[in-house]
């Protein structure tokens, strides 16, 4: 079964919708339990995962999370510029720390085209097997389901991965879904051998 995206629904009846098809999936079997989670509490699909199942299916406590976004500048001077001068100095301080350091050998790719999902896979999956996240069962993983939820999301243009190389060796990503201008980060990692030279830093600020 390919799995859907849902980014954001607009309309209380879709919301409702959506929610009742849950509930029937629930009744007839097809799921044992269904979880929302990072839904905003102003919103019709919240209101409609509280409103719509029986009171003995919800949930007692709804645990309530801050969610900050970040107004990106033009250009990364001008973003520094609103820093604080210890900020700008720890990043430009990398920059030409690893420049002199590495030079040329290091390079950024952007992956947003679904023919390259294959390469995108074997690469970010190469760092991912390095990290402590991928014991913990929360990292980047050539899976089904992640296979069948990146194809779709870029066959939509919805999905970003960026990946820093060491020559030809992949040894930082990070990766996130875009949606209407915003970027939400989803999995990120780096090889812990590069540890001391903060490549995921520095991936972030390219």
């Amino acid at each position: 079964m390919r799995p859907g995206i849902l980014l954001r629904t607009e309309a209380e009846s879709t919301a409702r919708a959506i929610v009742a098809e849950i509930i029937g999936c629930l009744a007839r079997g097809e799921a044992d339990a269904a979880s929302f989670y990072g839904l905003d509490v102003g919103s019709h699909l919240f209101r409609a995962a509280r409103e719509l199942p029986a009171r003995v299916c919800r949930a007692p406590f709804i645990v309530r999370e801050e969610h900050r976004t970040l107004e990106l500048s033009a250009s990364v001077d001008e973003f520094l510029a609103s820093r604080s001068r210890h900020a700008r100095g720890e990043v430009r301080g990398l920059d030409r720390r690893l420049t002199r350091k590495y030079g040329e050998r290091l390079s950024v790719k952007i992956f947003r085209a679904p023919e390259e999902i294959d390469r995108l896979f074997a690469d970010v999956d190469r760092v991912s097997a390095r990290t402590y996240q991928r014991a913990l069962r929360v990292a980047f993983a050539d899976t089904e389901e992640q296979r069948e939820t990146i194809a779709l999301a870029l066959d939509r243009g919805w999905f970003r991965a960026y990946v820093l190389y060491l020559d030809a060796e992949p040894i930082a990503y990070r990766s996130g879904f875009v949606y209407r201008g915003r970027f939400t980060g989803s999995k990120t990692g780096y090889d812990p051998a590069y540890r001391n030279d903060r490549v995921g830093m520095y991936l972030l600020v390219r």
